[in-house]
């Protein structure tokens, strides 16, 4: 082993934990990358938020050998031994690639020569798995300075020692800046190395027939995002870009010329595909030399070499990639809606594999405040192609385990919930158009009641008297005193974005936008203004209602305040200003306890906000959690991550 080599040790077991932290669920989500291995159809890998799932019986059964890996983004595979592969990790300054050569039983990190990355492909060498190829796209921070890790280096990234070591490739002769945007190696000639930059036009994607170590601007456009060829007709290839339009290409002399599929002939007698729809992948029945490609509107597939194209059984689902095997042989998707196999060779019904991931992207987070054994979970699990899948989760055991909540739709509505203290369910989608909709459920109830929305922003549900609640919406604040059947306005407020309830005196209720901060103290009948700064989010101590913490602007910038006298006054606290809006929870038992969670970490205070540890989040990432909420009682903190499910960790 190489000195200083990073080996992971894969555990099995039933719950997930790292860092005094658990997690159970909600299971499922985006996966983004699927791989057959080319020596044994049988075999295949798959990757997501959650780390990398392998089968070894044609996907009947599938084992987590993630060890410590998430948010895994692409996946190689030796193309003569199934149980070796690479997997690129991470994003930014956390962003590794990693090797194994036991099937994932154990993983050494093989990242020497890199710099903080974007990965955006990760390819093997066919004929040599000593050569490697990884691309870094520009990415959203890639020039901009974060507090805590710089930006990403662009480009294309080679390895000649089975990934051990790294350099970065010559840039191409364009002055503009090299983002690896697309990266594909023709699997026939893998010599020959297609890519595409962020800001060249679509007459300057590049092309290398030496590996990558120099570049020439292609003729035209060039297949930079991935190529398959005909097992039957080996010059035969096909390829597909997307950074420069939806262009998918054809090349009959082994891959030296290319020629495009004008778009009328892709789309064929298809069902019409929308216009923003998105080439992703292309995969192959190489028996019967059928060609699927993946987009951001489902699978199609094409018999006659791509001059008529048909739709398969799996649309409106953005798909991430495709792998075509198993026994009998069924075609693999990866999609934001998880992982799914089309039998009868890619023409059969999708059906879903349960991957038992930790990777459903929570957006709303609530704990039951009569009974702390029931957690809520809202998951939005895809935002492509117009597409967005909804779903509301419960666990009736303090997170131990989740089950979707029964006669529950795929419609989006939890990015923001709230619970009263009948159990009744107050559910709202963020980001909603013009009108949008409060959800509503007893705890026993079987199914949602629905009531249109002009612009929804907040709501609240009162945690000691039964059926209250309070809905933020474009102009105004309403209450309910019966559950949500009825609405009063009780409020004028541009819209309101926050709201908040004092949860030891139920009296004191906050209502606040981007200029000002309202209270009442009884109970919403009268309001007064109580501070002119804008509010981002705002958490009433449990222990003590004069206390108050929430995040606020300065110069554009996100940071944290608090108040000892009911909102009146603030002073800023002393952690560092992000760019993003931190997450704020504080402990029931104790005011001056509070957690908050940063885009790079995770931050708690036990003296009001005087001083700051840094605390171990449950995984090497670098988006903060977007939820924090704490049991009743105080001993619990639950924590929503991006794509990560729900964590918890004992607090004493």
């Amino acid at each position: 082993m190489k000195p200083g080599a990073t080996v992971l040790i894969l555990t099995l077991v039933s719950v997930t934990a790292f860092a005094g932290w658990s997690s159970s669920g909600p299971t499922g989500g985006s996966v983004n990358t699927v791989v057959v291995a080319p020596s044994n159809p049988a075999v295949i890998w798959a990757g997501d938020a959650a780390g990398v799932f392998r089968s070894t019986d044609g996907g009947t059964t599938w084992t987590n050998v993630s060890g410590t890996l998430v948010d895994v983004g692409f996946l190689a595979v030796d193309a003569n031994d199934p149980n070796k592969a690479w997997a690129a990790a991470g994003w930014e300054s956390t962003a590794r690639v990693w090797r194994t050569t036991d099937g994932g039983a154990t993983w050494t990190e093989s990242s020497a020569g890199l710099p903080p990355l974007h990965p955006s492909a990760l390819y093997v060498d066919p004929r040599d798995a000593n050569t490697l190829y990884l691309g870094s796209q520009c990415g959203a921070k890639g020039y901009v300075n974060q507090p805590t890790f710089g930006p990403s280096t662009p480009g294309v990234f080679k390895s000649t020692d089975g990934g051990a070591t790294w350099r970065q490739l010559p840039k191409p002769p364009t002055p503009s800046i090299p983002c690896g945007e697309e990266l594909a190696i023709d699997p026939f000639s893998p010599w020959r190395v297609f890519h595409s930059g962020a800001f060249d036009d679509g007459a300057r994607q590049f092309e290398s027939f030496d590996g990558g170590e120099s570049w020439e601007i292609g003729p035209g456009p060039r297949p930079t995002r991935a190529i398959v060829f005909d097992a039957r007709y080996p010059f035969t290839h096909y390829g597909i870009t997307s950074i420069y339009g939806q262009r998918l290409m054809v090349s009959q002399d082994g891959g030296f010329t290319w020629r495009e599929v004008s778009r009328e002939r892709l789309l064929g007698p298809a069902p019409p595909l929308s216009t923003d729809m998105r080439l992703t992948s292309l995969s192959m029945d190489p028996e019967r030399s059928r060609i699927f490609f993946g987009t951001t509107d489902g699978i199609f597939r094409s018999g006659n070499g791509g001059s008529v194209w048909a739709s398969t059984p799996l649309r409106n689902v953005p798909v991430n990639a495709l792998g075509f095997g198993g026994t009998p042989p069924v075609l693999f998707a990866a999609t934001a809606n998880g992982l799914l196999a089309l039998a009868n060779r890619g023409l059969g019904a999708p059906a879903t594999i349960d991957l038992h991931d930790v990777a459903a992207n929570v957006s709303g987070l609530a704990v039951d405040p009569s009974d702390p054994s029931l957690v809520y979970a809202g998951v939005r699990d895809s935002f492509e192609a117009g597409q967005i899948r909804g779903r509301v989760f419960r666990s009736g055991d303090r997170g131990a385990s989740w089950q979707r909540l029964a006669g529950d739709d795929d419609t989006p509505k939890a990015d923001m919930i709230s619970v009263g203290a009948d159990g009744r369910v107050y559910a709202l989608r963020s980001g909603v158009p013009s009108f949008g909709a409060l959800y509503v459920r007893g705890r026993d109830d079987e199914s949602w009641s629905m009531t249109p929305v002009p612009l929804p922003y907040g709501v609240a549900a009162d945690p000691k008297n039964a059926g209250v609640a309070f809905l933020a919406q474009q102009n105004v604040v309403q209450r309910t005193r019966d559950g949500g059947l009825t609405w009063q306005n009780v409020a004028s407020l541009t819209n309101p974005a926050v709201l908040a309830i004092d949860p030891s005196d139920p009296r004191w209720v906050y209502a606040g936008d981007g200029r000002a901060l309202q209270r009442s103290s009884d109970g919403g009948d009268t309001w007064t203004t109580v501070s002119q700064n804008y509010t981002g989010q705002l958490i009433v101590a449990p222990s003590n209602g004069n206390v108050l913490y929430r995040s606020s602007t300065a110069r554009a910038n996100y940071h944290v305040e608090r108040s000892d006298d009911r909102g009146a006054t603030w002073r800023v606290l002393a952690l560092p200003e992000v760019p993003l809006s931190p997450a704020l929870a504080v402990d029931p038992r104790d005011a001056d306890s509070v957690w908050v969670a940063q885009d790079a970490g995770l931050y708690h205070s036990s003296d009001g906000g005087a001083t700051w540890q840094s605390v171990d989040q449950p995984f090497l990432i670098t988006n903060g959690a977007v939820r924090l909420v704490f049991d009743p009682s105080g001993r619990i903190l639950y924590a929503a991550y991006p794509n990560h499910g729900v964590w918890q960790r004992s607090v004493e």
